[in-house]
């Protein structure tokens, strides 16, 4: 399941030169944390499925965005 999704890519990171250890560790911890909200919030708290959409694409392109201004480089 999940715990070999995990593992796999935490294996590749480790393991291949060039990847980004930091940007991997910190999507897993971000990514659980996130999951942890949205599962503690789904009870409590019901919001229109395009406010969700729109929060989650409104992130994307700020993580976009942010990347490249921190890298300097327009290219992906």
């Amino acid at each position: 399941g999940l715990g070999l999704w995990i593992g796999l890519n935490l294996l590749i990171t480790f393991t291949i030169p060039g990847i980004s250890i930091g940007g991997h560790i910190g999507g897993l911890i971000g990514g659980g944390l996130a999951a942890l909200l949205m599962h503690d919030l789904a009870d409590r708290v019901r919001v229109p499925q395009i406010v969700t959409t729109m929060l989650v694409v409104a992130i994307g392109a700020l993580s976009v965005v942010g990347s490249i201004a921190v890298s300097g480089s327009p290219g992906v």
